[in-house]
C-alpha cells in the first residue's frame, strides 16, 4: 500500500486568486527584467491581470503593483503614458486619480519619493488629465 504524494499546488483551482496572483507576479518579473518594456509587454501584463481581476480584491492590488513598477523600475519611464491608457481599461478616471494621489501621499509621508519617481508620477498624472 503506497501513499501517493500530492503536489499542494495541484489542489488549487486554475481560476483561483492564488493562481491569478502567481501569474501576475510572473508578468511583473518579466516587466522588471526588461530595460525597455514595450506596449506588447503592457498588453500581456494587463491581459493576465484582467484574468486575475475576476476576483474582486485583486484588481486594486494589481494596479498598485503596476504603478510601483512604473515608478521604480529601470524601464518604467518608457511606458508611463501608455500605462495610464492601459489602466484606464480597468478603472475609472476618478479611481486611477485617487490611486495615484494615494501613492504620492504615501511616498511623501514615508520619505520614499525621489526625483525619478516624482517625474514618472507627474507624467502619469498629466496623461490621466488628458484622458
Amino acid at each position: 500500500h503506497h501513499c501517493a504524494l500530492i503536489n499542494p499546488a495541484s489542489l488549487i483551482p486554475f481560476n483561483s486568486p492564488q493562481v491569478a496572483a502567481r501569474d501576475v507576479c510572473d508578468q511583473l518579473k518579466v516587466l522588471f527584467s526588461s530595460t525597455s518594456p514595450s506596449l506588447l509587454h503592457l498588453e500581456k501584463f494587463f491581459g493576465r491581470a484582467a484574468a486575475g481581476s475576476q476576483h474582486r480584491h485583486t484588481a486594486p492590488l494589481i494596479q498598485q503593483l503596476f504603478v510601483n513598477f512604473v515608478l521604480f523600475s529601470d524601464g518604467g519611464h518608457t511606458v508611463a503614458k501608455e500605462a495610464v491608457q492601459a489602466m484606464m481599461q480597468e478603472s475609472s478616471t476618478n479611481g486611477l486619480s485617487a490611486l495615484l494621489a494615494g501613492v504620492e501621499y504615501r511616498l511623501n509621508r514615508y520619505g520614499l519619493m525621489d526625483v525619478k519617481a516624482l517625474s514618472r508620477l507627474r507624467t502619469m498624472q498629466e496623461s490621466l488629465q488628458k484622458q
